[in-house]
């Protein structure tokens, strides 16, 4: 069964002109991953808000990937335009899930920036 986890990241006038860079490079690696499905993004500017939506086939290689050693790098790299100290994720496995009235979970950034505006 498919699973999908959306994730909210809160980023700078600066992260925001830089998502897509960065998010190429994301793509790039996880296309890769066994059990990859898709990797979608959408920006609310005013929100100061990303939404990235990720599927994989199954748990396991949903799990896979958040264990590789480039995934914890490649979400650093964000701290450094985070406008909150954290970003938020949750899973499902239903795919029209209306995201904004799921229950997330706060992940703390690991470098906590001073907070930009």
């Amino acid at each position: 069964m498919s699973i999908y986890v959306h994730v909210k990241h809160y980023l700078n006038e600066a992260g925001m002109n830089n998502f897509e860079d960065w998010f190429s490079r994301v793509y790039a690696f996880m296309k890769k991953q066994q059990g990859f499905q898709s990797l979608i993004f959408e920006k609310y500017a005013s929100e100061q808000l990303v939404h990235i939506v990720l599927c994989f086939e199954d748990i396991e290689k949903l799990e896979a990937w958040f264990g590789e050693p480039v995934h914890d790098e490649l979400v650093n790299e964000l701290d450094q335009y985070r406008v909150k100290d954290f970003c938020e994720a949750t899973r499902t496995t239903d795919p029209d899930a209306n995201w904004r009235e799921l229950d997330y979970e706060k992940i703390e950034a690991i470098n906590k920036p001073e907070i930009a505006s």
